[in-house]
Formats: structure tokens, sequence, C-alpha cells
């Protein structure tokens, strides 16, 4: 098997992305997972006095969240896709 020239080589390594350091959406999705998980918590302590804790209450609580969360990527997923823009993002 032959190896390709030195430059298309040297082309791949340019291109390779950057895995050396956590970048910052990384880091805001972990953060935003974090909170999402608090208020799931909060959720569920509000209505405990209401309906009780039980396994029904935290699945509907964890669906509820879930399904937000799976609304917001899909409508967000819609806008950056028709305005794929810094400023769209921006207003968002």
């Amino acid at each position: 098997m032959s190896r390709p020239p030195r430059s298309a080589r040297a082309e791949e390594v340019a291109a390779a992305p950057d895995t050396t350091g956590v970048s910052f959406p990384t880091v805001f999705a972990f953060f935003g997972s974090g909170c999402l998980l608090v208020l799931e918590l909060v959720a569920a302590r509000l209505i405990a006095p209401t309906l009780g804790v039980s396994l029904y209450t935290w699945t509907s609580v964890i669906g509820v969240v879930l399904g937000g969360v799976s609304l917001g990527n899909y409508l967000g997923g819609r806008l950056a896709d028709r305005w794929p823009n810094r400023a769209a993002l921006g207003l968002v």
C-alpha cells in the first residue's frame, strides 16, 4: 500500500478538528442540562403536596421536560436551517 503524497497528508492534519480543549458549547450544554435537572426536581417538589410523590408523578414531570426539550430542539433546528447566521442565533 502506497502512502499519499506529503502535501495531501498535511492537508488532512490541517483539516482535522481541534479536540485538545473543551469548547464553550460543550460547557454550555453541560450546565444547561444541570439546570434542567434542577427544574425537574423543583417541579416535582411543587406538585408533590397535591399529587403525592409516586412513579407517575416523576414520570409526568420528566415527560413534560423531555417533550419541551425535543420541541425546542425541533423548532431551533428549523430556525437554524431557515436563517443560518449568527444574528438569528442571537435573537433566539
